[in-house]
């Protein structure tokens, strides 16, 4: 029955003794590939690959002295084809023919070596992704790690494996999310559960708390189970995630309004319109989605073409994003202004796929400009009626914005847009004497006056300047310029009069007083001396008679003379 068994054996068996091989079961000749006679008979070291014909000869010759060695080991062999075949061998010391041998069991473990040589070189791939991976990696036992990835030390703010080998990874975890991994954790362990995905709160080893992705799944490691985590900082993500939520809650509940438009089409179809489309324009989103209204419907009649030809006129142009205003119609039938702010979407290969457009209703604004316009206008007819110039210049470019008839006449029909000072002074720069300070800045509102003497015209004007805002919303100077130039003249022949009065009046009073003067003295000579009395009244008498030729002249002559 033995024999049987021995024969039959799916080990290799084999007697040696004295180191030849007395006996081998089929096996044996399988495992090598040799026939019968190629191994009864032989040295058993001759099938013992060279490197380890050393370590296996000690370990044979140690062990039939009676020393204690290993019963069991691991060697390789040499088959008859030369392959090397990886063999467990189990010796035992029996009785052979009443002499002592050795009981030699060969197990071919060479599958399994291959075996272990693919999962090293597995393991040591995936240790060089896990090592490499910019997500944090983990194997646990229970709450406790027993390998971490360079990532995953960075996420929890670790130096290296010792400053969380011995922590319980829960603790890492916000309290409210324990509560989710124990429950998870002892479903895995009943196998009830294979892999888990979570989005935790975690707080790092120096406090800061931050968001993470992690997923969780068990597996077989080294004969025992593990948690294997995946685990990714989503703190960044979170945050923007969160500002976009915030951004897009306040932009759908704001007056813009996103359309997306497909490019190429006859009509302009809708694939999305933000929902607040319904508060601004009173259109439901799925009117326009569905194709139950095209977006050119809504559109003006009388402004579709001018936008029709603008948007191909920007499209040829090659633009990436272009403006326009125009008028469409609300789901109640009103008409209202827009401002079309679109952005041109493009493929891989440059073709125009889509267009968003970002619609805001500037019905206010537009109703705003066309009664400023009106106010405008109301402005300038007043000015245009007003005898006296008056012009409208930009304080900042000097350029002339408005100039009545009047001052047209006076410098010509083509004035609007040119500088100032150079239409109205004809000089190359603004004037050393321009009143933009006097009426500027904490002067706004307050009037100027003053005067000058135009160098053109000759012309003296008497200006009344102001900062008053244009209906674009610029501060501008006005001035009314008063043609005072009669005035001005008339006040300087006033002056020369006056002049020629006061002139008159010197030489009337010298050509008046001298000769009376005189004619006293005489008198008065005559009244004390008693001699030459009548001389004395002769020379008063002459005195005299040139004061009469004097009075006679300014009658009859005009002159001041004797």
């Amino acid at each position: 029955m033995y024999e049987v068994l021995v024969e039959k054996a799916n080990d290799g068996i084999c007697i040696i003794q004295d180191g030849i091989i007395k006996y081998a079961n089929p096996k044996v000749f399988e495992i090598g590939g040799y026939e019968k006679d190629e191994i009864i008979g032989k040295h058993f070291i001759q099938f013992i690959a060279p490197e380890e014909k050393e370590k296996v000869l000690q370990l044979y010759e140690k062990r039939t002295r009676g020393e204690k060695v290993e019963d069991i080991y691991e060697t390789i062999l040499i088959g008859k084809d030369g392959r090397r075949i990886f063999v467990q061998i189990t010796v035992a010391i029996i009785d052979y023919e009443e002499h002592p041998a050795e009981l030699v069991i060969i197990r071919d473990i060479t599958e399994k070596k291959e075996m272990e040589k693919k999962l090293k070189q597995s393991e040591e791939k995936y240790r060089i992704l896990a090592e490499n991976s910019t997500d944090g990696i983990f194997l646990a036992i229970g709450y406790k790690p027993v390998y971490a990835n360079p990532s995953f030390l960075k996420i929890l703010g670790a130096k290296s494996f010792d400053d969380i080998k011995d922590k319980n990874l829960l603790h890492f975890l916000h309290p409210e999310d324990r509560k989710k991994i124990i429950k998870d954790v002892e479903q895995a362990l009943s196998g009830k559960i294979s892999i888990k995905n979570y989005e935790l709160r975690l707080k790092r080893l120096d406090g800061k708390e931050i968001f993470v992705e992690l997923s969780l799944s068990k597996i077989i490691y080294e004969d025992k189970p593990h948690a294997l985590g995946i685990i990714r900082d989503i703190t960044e993500k979170r945050r923007l995630l969160e500002a976009l939520k915030e951004e897009r809650a306040l932009f759908i509940g704001g007056p813009v309004v996103v359309f997306k438009w497909k490019a190429g089409e006859g009509h302009i179809p809708v694939e999305y319109v933000s929902p607040n489309v319904e508060d601004v324009f009173g259109y439901k989103a799925e009117d326009f989605t569905s194709g139950k209204i095209m977006y050119d419907k809504i559109i003006h009649p009388e402004d579709l073409k001018r936008v029709l030809e603008e948007s191909e006129f920007y499209k040829k142009k090659g633009v990436t994003q272009f403006e326009q205003e125009y008028r469409i119609i609300d789901a109640k039938g009103k008409v209202r202004w827009v401002h079309d702010f679109t952005v041109v979407r493009k493929n891989a290969k440059g073709k125009i796929t889509h267009y968003h457009g970002y619609i805001v209703d500037i019905t206010k604004r537009k109703i705003a400009e066309q009664e400023l316009e009106k106010e405008r206008k109301q402005l300038l007819s007043i000015f245009e009626g007003i005898d006296e110039p008056i012009y409208v210049a930009d304080p900042e470019t000097y350029e002339i914005l408005f100039a009545n008839r009047t001052i047209k006449k006076l410098f010509g029909e083509n004035i609007i847009g040119k500088k100032c000072y150079k239409v109205f002074q004809n000089q190359n720069k603004p004037c050393s004497f321009c009143t933009n300070n006097k009426i500027l800045g904490k002067n706004y509102g307050k009037v100027y006056v003053w005067e000058f003497q135009n160098k053109i015209n000759k012309r003296w004007y008497r200006c009344i300047d102001r900062a008053i805002t244009w209906p674009d919303g610029r501060i501008v100077r006005m001035e009314i310029a008063i043609d005072i130039t009669d005035r001005v003249k008339a006040e300087e022949r006033m002056k020369k009069a006056l002049e020629k009065e006061r002139e008159f009046k010197l030489k009337t009073a010298h050509f008046f007083f001298n000769p009376l003067v005189i004619a006293k003295g005489y008198l008065e000579l005559a009244l004390d001396e008693k001699d030459g009395v009548e001389t004395k009244i002769k020379k008063a008498l002459k005195a005299i008679e040139r004061v009469e030729k004097v009075v006679k002249n300014i009658t009859t002559k005009g002159e001041i003379t004797e």
